[in-house]
Formats: structure tokens, C-alpha cells, sequence
């Protein structure tokens, strides 16, 4: 992908992808309807945008309509649309996660947390 030269790993969905960045950032790119790229809009984009925030991923993950990053320290933090049918544009603490997450999966319709 044009713009990414560091990437640690990649996240690919159906509609949008993500990379982690040696310097533990997030880029992503695709469709963007539900604000699932993380960088404040709804913009559809081509080309690799940065999420809003995050400088302290781990891991990453994306589904249907939402991406997800571990971050260091345990805490995870989504975007996109969420269970409750919310749109975050931006990265918001995924509540309810108080133990230390050491990896971040996505299935199908449901994002797992390894605990």
C-alpha cells in the first residue's frame, strides 16, 4: 500500500483495512461510512490515513463496520459502529475491559478479547 513502509502487521476486512506501524501508530484505508478509518470523518479514502490518537498499539483488528487496536497497557479502543449501534469516528475505550488483554481477534460479527 502506497504510504506504508513500516508496517508490523496488517488487519484486512471486507471494506476497510488497517496497519500497525513499527512506531506503534495505526493507518487505515477504504470505506469509511461508518467511521471505521478513525480519523474524525466519513470520508471514504484510498490512501492510508492515520487514526485519531492511537501512538500505542500492539495489535489490530477490523470487522464489518469497526476497527479496534490493543493498546499497550492492556486497554483496547474501537471505532466505527458499536454494539449498541453508536458511530465513534474516533477511538473510544472499549468498557468493560479492566483485565490485562494480551491480543485482539476479530471473527465474523464478533470481536474477541484473549484475556
Amino acid at each position: 500500500m502506497l504510504g506504508i513502509t513500516t508496517a508490523t502487521s496488517i488487519a484486512a476486512g471486507a471494506h476497510q483495512s488497517c496497519a500497525l506501524l513499527s512506531d506503534a501508530n495505526v493507518k487505515c484505508w477504504g470505506r469509511n461510512e461508518n467511521g471505521q478509518l478513525g480519523d474524525g470523518t466519513t470520508i471514504d479514502r484510498n490512501s492510508p490515513v492515520g487514526v485519531t490518537g492511537i501512538t500505542t498499539a500492539t495489535s489490530i483488528a477490523v470487522g464489518p463496520s469497526y476497527s479496534c487496536a490493543l493498546l499497550t497497557g492492556g486497554k483496547v479502543n474501537c471505532w466505527g459502529i458499536d454494539i449498541e449501534m453508536t458511530q465513534h469516528t474516533t477511538p473510544v475505550e472499549v468498557c468493560g475491559v479492566h483485565l490485562r488483554v494480551v491480543l485482539v481477534e476479530e471473527g465474523i460479527y464478533l470481536l474477541v478479547a484473549f484475556l
